[in-house]
């Protein structure tokens, strides 16, 4: 955990150490580690895993758990999730519930509302350095991160600088992190980075005139999209909506307002402009079955 974290000679740690993902402080002593781990539920040819939940976030008491392989192999960064009740579980759970191959679920979503978090991050971020950098300063600013002072030297001899980033944290970080700009933030920059591309728009934050309609929209999209009645249905949305552009559209030309509900005319169709209208409250909807 360690090494893949902090050591660039490891195999793993362009996925852990370069991504931006760390330690927590607490966990570099033993002793702290391996007290967390026996009251946490790891035990001895156990067959578990140390999982990160966020697979984006570091190794810290709130973040891990332990877990067998098939879990852990559930929970990758590629992995694709759906919402299955009140849960998040992977496609390929999913798919073996309702007792059909991976290959066939996939396509009863649209690209669009299928979760791949990853994918958000490559917006681009003009605040990020492009460049390598050939000399490091002190007082410089690389993407969130200010450089403060050199600060000696990790276990393997690699030079080390001692950098604040915006949120306030202190961390050293390679000197050649900081030049080829692998790491440009103490590893809250992606948080910030999702929650920038959520809200491109600006209609998912309450001073948004728009902002119940988008709670409706984000609501079907991600809590409604398998919802567990007593067959265990799946309730597809169309792809033309799951672009919230394009629900907002027909939702606007079609009699919404902040009083009215989204209703499905015929409980056997999904969300479809065909098949759903906005009532009132008190107002009758003919209901097909």
């Amino acid at each position: 955990m360690l090494d893949r974290c902090s050591n660039p000679r490891n195999v793993s740690y362009s996925h852990y150490g370069k991504r931006g993902v760390q330690v927590c402080d607490e966990w570099k002593e033993w002793g702290i580690f391996k007290k967390w781990a026996i009251d946490n539920g790891w035990k001895a040819n156990a067959g578990l895993s140390l999982d990160r939940i966020d697979v984006d976030g570091n190794y810290e008491p709130d973040n891990c758990r332990w877990t067998d392989a098939k879990t852990q192999s559930n929970n990758k960064r590629k992995s694709i999730r759906v919402v299955y009740g009140d849960k998040r579980i992977s496609l390929y759970d999913w798919a073996r519930i309702k007792g059909i191959s991976l290959e066939e679920a996939k396509g009863m979503f649209s690209s669009n509302i299928l979760e791949n978090p990853p994918q958000l991050l490559e917006e681009k971020d003009d605040n990020v350095e492009k460049k390598k950098i050939t000399k490091i300063s002190d007082g410089m600013k690389i993407g969130y991160l200010t450089v403060l002072r050199p600060n000696g030297k990790d276990r393997y001899g690699h030079v080390v600088y001692l950098c604040r980033c915006v949120c306030g944290r202190e961390k050293n970080v390679l000197v050649s992190n900081l030049r080829n700009g692998s790491v440009k933030s103490c590893g809250c920059m992606r948080k910030q980075l999702i929650s920038k591309a959520r809200t491109k728009h600006g209609d998912s934050i309450k001073s948004s005139p728009y902002y119940r309609l988008y709670r409706v929209w984000d609501d079907m999209i991600h809590q409604r999209r398998i919802e567990s009645y007593e067959e265990r249905e799946l309730i597809p949305v169309c792809k033309d909506w799951s672009v919230w552009a394009s629900f907002k559209e027909w939702s606007l030309a079609n009699g919404y307002s902040k009083d009215k509900k989204l209703t499905r005319i015929s409980y056997r169709k999904g969300y479809e402009p065909d098949n759903c209208v906005w009532r009132s409250e008190g107002e009758y909807v003919l209901h097909k079955f």
